[in-house]
């Protein structure tokens, strides 16, 4: 936020008026050496509001150009112009340059730079009113109506901030490419963000061509001929920049119904066609401008982890959308510090997964260590040795079929602890041979009911399992059949478990607790899925239900 507002400091330093203006252009159709003349008669010279296009071959244009006395206090004094066309630029009749060679046929024209610039003598400068004459030919360009021409003094300085100002700009956006660029690279092995990435990438690159296309056009790399395509360049950029851009903070903020939200940007770039009764904007202007507020919008809409996010976000397009409405000209000003933002978020955000990484390996084997821990509690391991010890005596194929049951689980446990992930449907056995055990040790039949679940998912080790263990440590069950149920149901931001324990005729202040059981469920979701997890349990009638949503 602070680098912003320096750069618009200094934007406004760059951008400081000039002390000359002009006004009564005319021109005219021919070639003569003495129309550069400051004393000519300009009977039969045509105003320039009747300018219609260039004509084919040579012609000349006049203009008076009003000097004020600031203008002698000693600075080096350029006289700066934006055309399509060549031309040899005369002052007061002293031909001070050329940008190209203006010829009567296209093959023999050189074509001029879209922006040049010539030094005036101080000798010159006296204050009143001089003459500008451009002897002038556009035989190159493709449309005549798109012949420009305009003229102004300004200081050397400014022309030098001008151009220092355009390289540092491209300077920006291209170090915000090569930042997000190895970010890309370096999480391509993951797969964690790279989606989000990728569309930061797009919006930073789009905004570094727009930057060069800028910086060739102050530096008078360009010259006319090239309009054309760099026009095509600077507008596939603009689209480019106007789809990765809230793709971007769709992305990294997670908002739900992401076709809608792209949908709405584009029919801001629709509604941007209309011109507005207030303010003189331009196409770009508007489009952006419409952008950054709709930004705003997006992440206002943000819920849940990203939230504290988003309000950045958000404070940085609203800088974004008051700087581009005092100073509409310096419009690519604000998208290169948004991007480059992007680009410092995005790192601070590998620095954070860094950090996050770290403490994962660290948790990662006391959770894996758990998971068989809480399998072989003293509580359950006595109870289990306890009830074999009688069967071993009265029931011994009943005993056997327990120690095997044990055994199975055991081996489920270990085979899994390993893992970060493993597939739902070995969750769901590990489940079903634990309720097959206590059903053994109660003398009743519980049940696992799963609906809607394809069974490839991927869920950490014993999350459900967990669920079971607790529902029988803090319930009484008094029915001869017990039916636990499993859901799945998927959304736009994400897939929702609902798992339903029934409650028995002794429950605890929950069926499944919020202790140590719980504790293991958040730090195996966390450890998976790191912020874009919830975890909810309510009383629905006879049941306890543990909601846990995965988000995309």
């Amino acid at each position: 936020m602070k680098f912003t507002f320096i750069l618009m400091l200094l934007l406004s330093f760059f951008q400081l008026g000039g002390t000359a203006h002009a006004y009564d252009a005319k021109w005219r159709e021919g070639d003569a050496a003495s129309w550069a003349a400051p004393g000519l008669d300009e009977t039969g010279w045509k105003s320039f509001d009747s300018f219609a296009g260039a004509p084919q071959g040579v012609f000349w244009i006049r203009d008076r150009l009003e000097t004020s006395p600031e203008l002698l206090d000693g600075s080096n004094y350029i006289l700066s112009c934006e055309g399509t066309g060549a031309f040899e630029i005369y002052f007061d009749g002293l031909l001070l340059g050329y940008s190209g060679r203006p010829a009567p046929l296209a093959r023999n024209e050189t074509p001029g730079g879209l922006r040049f610039s010539v030094s005036l003598p101080p000798a010159l400068l006296s204050p009143g009113e001089h003459t500008i004459a451009l002897r002038s030919s556009a035989t190159k360009l493709t449309n005549p109506t798109e012949f420009r021409i305009e003229c102004d003094v300004a200081t050397q300085s400014q022309q030098n901030n001008n151009v220092s100002l355009s390289l540092l700009l491209l300077g920006f956006a291209g170090a915000a490419s090569a930042i997000l660029f190895l970010y890309f690279i370096h999480i391509a092995p993951t797969g964690r963000p790279r989606s989000s990435a990728l569309a930061a990438l797009s919006a930073a690159l789009s905004t570094t061509v727009l930057a060069a296309v800028e910086t060739g056009y102050q530096t008078g790399f360009t010259n006319y001929t090239q309009t054309g395509a760099i026009n095509l360049i600077a507008l596939v950029a603009a689209l480019s920049l106007y789809a990765a851009l809230p793709a971007t903070i769709l992305l990294r903020l997670n908002l739900a119904a992401k076709f809608w939200w792209l949908a709405g940007a584009g029919a801001l770039l629709f509604l941007s066609l209309i011109p507005w009764p207030v303010g003189d904007f331009d196409h770009d202007t508007r489009a952006f401008l419409l952008l950054c507020a709709y930004g705003v919008v997006m992440c206002l809409s943000t819920q849940g982890a990203t939230r504290a996010h988003a309000r950045l976000f958000a404070g940085v397009l609203v800088v974004c959308t008051v700087g581009i409405i005092i100073d509409p000209d310096d419009l690519y000003v604000f998208l290169v510090m948004l991007t480059l933002f992007l680009s410092v978020s995005f790192i601070e955000y590998l620095r954070s997964q860094a950090i996050r990484a770290k403490q994962a390996e660290v948790t990662a084997a006391r959770l894996e260590a758990d998971l068989i821990r809480r399998n072989i509690q003293p509580h359950f391991l006595m109870n289990s040795l306890t009830v074999v010890s009688e069967w071993v005596e009265t029931d011994t194929k009943s005993a056997l079929k327990f120690i095997k049951g044990l055994a199975d689980e055991f081996r489920l446990l270990a085979s899994y602890s390993g893992k970060k992930l493993i597939p739902l449907d070995d969750e769901i056995t590990l489940c079903r041979t634990h309720l097959a055990l206590m059903g053994m040790r109660q003398r009743r039949e519980f049940l696992l009911s799963v609906n809607g679940v394809s069974g490839t998912e991927q869920v950490p080790p014993g999350l459900f399992h967990t669920i079971v263990e607790n529902a029988f440590s803090h319930n009484r069950f008094s029915d001869l059949v017990v039916t636990f149920s499993l859901s799945k149901s998927e959304a736009d931001r994400g897939v929702t478990y609902l798992f339903k324990a029934p409650l028995g005729r002794q429950p605890g202040s929950s069926a499944t607790s919020t202790g140590s059981g719980l504790r293991y469920v958040r730090s195996r979701l966390e450890e998976s899925f790191p912020q874009k997890w919830e975890l909810n349990s309510i009383q629905q009638g006879s049941d306890w239900v543990t909601i846990i949503r995965i988000l995309s």
